[in-house]
C-alpha cells in the first residue's frame, strides 16, 4: 500500500513540475525583444518626417554636458523622431570635417549650439533666423518638421564581417515631392566613449551622439531619386579598432542645398545601428 502510494505521490509530483514548467513557459513567452526586421519591405505610399540636431561640444567647454543631456532628452522623449549628432571641436573627438561643417552652416559662435534640419530658426528670440542656435530653442524648431507626411524616404542595412563594415542605404521618391537638389549626408556616430577631460563633468563623463566621421561631403552626396523607383547607395570601410562596434550607429538623411540658408532643409532622415536592417517609416 504504502509502495504504491509513494508511486503515486512521484507521479503526482513529475505532474505538476510538468505544469510548473509549461506554466512558465506560457509567462515568458512574450518576454523576448522584439524582432528586429529581416528583410527591406516595399516602400510605403509616404512617410513620416524627422528632424536632425546637429550639435556643436567640446571637452573645453563647461557649459556643454547640459547641452548633451538637452539633446538626450529630445531623442528619447521624440524616438525615432529626432535624431542627434554631437560636432566635437578642438578634442580627441574633433573630425576632419568640422571646418567645412561649420563654414557650410554659417558658423559657429557659441557652445553647446546646434543646427536643427539645417535651417534658420523661428521664435528664437534674437536668435531667429540663426542656423546655429542654443539648446533652448531646440525642441520648437524640431518640432515643426517632424510627423509630417513627405514623399521621400530612407531605409537601411549594414554588415560587420571580418572588420570591415558594409552599409547600404535605400532611398525612394513617391513623386510627390522635388529630390532635383538633394543630396545624401552619412555620419557614423559612436555612443559611450569615456571622456578624457570633459570641463563642468565627472571624471567617468562619458560622449553620447558622437560623430566619429562622415562618409559623405558635409553638404551631403548628390543622389539620383527617381519617381517610383528605390535607389541605393553603398559605403564599405574598416572598423578602426579604437571604435566599439555595439555602440556605433549610422545617421543618413536627405538635405537640399540651396543659394542661401533659408532654402535648406532635411527632407526626411533615418538612423540605424550597426548589424541592423531598419525599415522604411
Amino acid at each position: 500500500m504504502n509502495l504504491k502510494l509513494s508511486k503515486i505521490n512521484i507521479l503526482l509530483a513529475l505532474l505538476m513540475g510538468f505544469n510548473f514548467y509549461a506554466c512558465k513557459k506560457e509567462i515568458n513567452k512574450d518576454d523576448k525583444p522584439p524582432a528586429q526586421n529581416t528583410e527591406i519591405t516595399t516602400p510605403p505610399e509616404s512617410f513620416e518626417s524627422k528632424a536632425v540636431i546637429e550639435m556643436f561640444t567640446g571637452e573645453w567647454c563647461d557649459a556643454c554636458p547640459p547641452g548633451q543631456t538637452k539633446l538626450k532628452e529630445l531623442t528619447l522623449a521624440y524616438p525615432n523622431k529626432i535624431y542627434g549628432v554631437k560636432i566635437h571641436y578642438a578634442d580627441f573627438l574633433e573630425g576632419p570635417f568640422y571646418n567645412s561643417l561649420a563654414q557650410n552652416l554659417g558658423g559657429v559662435g557659441a557652445y553647446p549650439t546646434a543646427s536643427v534640419n539645417r535651417s534658420p530658426a523661428v521664435n528664437a528670440g534674437s536668435q531667429t533666423d540663426y542656423v546655429i542656435y542654443s539648446k533652448e530653442y531646440w525642441e520648437t524648431n524640431a518640432n515643426r518638421f517632424i510627423n509630417k507626411k513627405v514623399g521621400i524616404g530612407l531605409a537601411m542595412e549594414s554588415k560587420l564581417e571580418n572588420g570591415k563594415v558594409s552599409l547600404k542605404i535605400k532611398t525612394f521618391s513617391n513623386g510627390t515631392i522635388s529630390a532635383l537638389n538633394a543630396k545624401l549626408v552619412v555620419y557614423i556616430i559612436e555612443n559611450n566613449i569615456l571622456a578624457l577631460e570633459q570641463k563642468g563633468a565627472a571624471a567617468d563623463y562619458k560622449h553620447f551622439n558622437s560623430a566619429r566621421a562622415l562618409l559623405t561631403s558635409v553638404s551631403g552626396d548628390a543622389i539620383n531619386i527617381p519617381d517610383m523607383v528605390i535607389a541605393e547607395k553603398n559605403f564599405a570601410f574598416d572598423l578602426p579598432t579604437n571604435w566599439n562596434a555595439k555602440e556605433i550607429y549610422f545617421l543618413a538623411f536627405i538635405a537640399t542645398q540651396g543659394g542661401n540658408t533659408s532654402e535648406r532643409n532635411v527632407i526626411n532622415a533615418q538612423q540605424s545601428r550597426l548589424g541592423e536592417i531598419k525599415n522604411w517609416d
